[in-house]
């Protein structure tokens, strides 16, 4: 998933003119205090921020008024320069989402505002410190803010490409405000399609098992000491009525992940053939996915630095045959533990 920044820094930030520049006051220190506590002043329409209707219209909306839905959700991000005109915004609205980003050194002409006050627009956002025109700043904003349609403003669009995203912009609870700061970020949404279709794929992967297939099940529990690099693990295998019971310590390798790698991959290897495997344990992570997705060479590749944990995953891959599937199991130690109960 990616995720684009689009918010101004807000002490180095550009502001309207006229407006209180934000800054801000240590008032204790770690070095006279032994804790730092900062005070802020600034003005709501600083920086990145939204404008509620009440800045305008007498008797509209304050910030605490506003349904936070219109502040997070699809959006299209369009670029212009100059004076946008009626035509060209037009053309945008038809495939539009309901929330629109201007990008571009350019402004809204009055028609392509009233355009857009008569749409399914509920949020505007653009570059410049205001909406509205140089001239006459006034008019765009009761236009589109009568209609409660929102401007965000102060946006940096620099590192985006026209497309469609996915918005997140929450202003401050503020109470009875006219404007606030926000957060704004975009998330590539191709990106989570894409993880949205991978995770589906993983999802029903495991109900197209061999019926064929004998059942074993593997129950797993890791540890890893990040101070000396060694970790280990202790698994209980079910096939049918039997069972068998491993544990391995002191193992190089350099995360909780690879430990449960080099436990499956010894139980693997004690199967004499391909088996409907289900791997209990207490990571977060998939096996099934790494297998159908090769989501652990790119695990690899970004976080190993050890030729151990690389010759696992290649042993990994290569013991086919089998269909996996995974699960995130917070009951592991206490199966392992009533086994060992029992063993003992």
């Amino acid at each position: 998933m990616k995720i684009i920044d689009i918010t101004q820094e807000l002490f180095s930030c550009n502001v309207y003119p006229g407006d209180t520049p934000p800054a801000f006051e240590r008032i204790k220190t770690i070095e006279h205090d032994k804790y730092n506590l900062t005070n802020i002043s600034m003005c709501v329409h600083n920086g990145t921020h939204i404008d509620a209707p009440i800045h305008f219209i007498e008797n509209g909306k304050a910030v605490h008024d506003l349904d936070l839905s219109v502040f997070y959700g699809t959006c299209t991000v369009a670029e212009f320069s100059g004076i946008i005109g009626k035509n060209e915004t037009a053309a945008v609205l038809e495939k539009c989402k309901e929330r629109l980003l201007i990008k571009g050194q350019c402004e809204l002409s009055d028609s392509a505002a009233a355009l857009i006050a008569n749409s399914h627009i509920r949020l505007v956002g653009v570059e410049s410190q205001s909406i509205g025109s140089a001239e006459y700043p006034l008019r765009i904003h009761v236009v589109l803010l009568e209609k409660e349609i929102i401007p965000l403003e102060g946006l940096d669009l620099s590192d985006v490409s026209p497309g469609e995203y996915i918005l997140s912009a929450f202003p401050l609870c503020l109470h009875g405000s006219d404007g606030s700061p926000v957060r704004a970020v975009l998330i590539d949404e191709s990106a989570i399609a894409e993880q949205n279709e991978e995770e589906a794929i993983s999802t029903e992967t495991p109900r197209i098992l061999e019926d064929n297939l004998p059942d074993v099940t593997f129950h797993i529990q890791s540890s890893f000491d990040y101070g000396t690099h060694l970790g280990g693990y202790r698994m209980l295998m079910q096939f049918g009525d039997r069972k068998k019971y491993f544990a391995e310590h002191n193992l190089s390798g350099n995360s909780n992940v690879t430990m449960i790698i080099l436990a499956v991959i010894h139980a693997v290897e004690q199967l004499k053939k391909p088996c409907n495997i289900k791997v209990y344990s207490d990571a977060l992570f998939g096996i099934t996915n790494i297998i159908k997705h090769g989501r652990l060479r790119q695990h690899v590749s970004e976080n190993a630095s050890n030729y151990e944990q690389k010759e696992t995953l290649r042993r990994l891959l290569e013991s086919g045959g089998h269909k996996m599937e995974n699960f995130a199991d917070g009951s592991v130690k206490s199966v392992l533990l009533e086994h060992e109960r029992i063993r003992d």
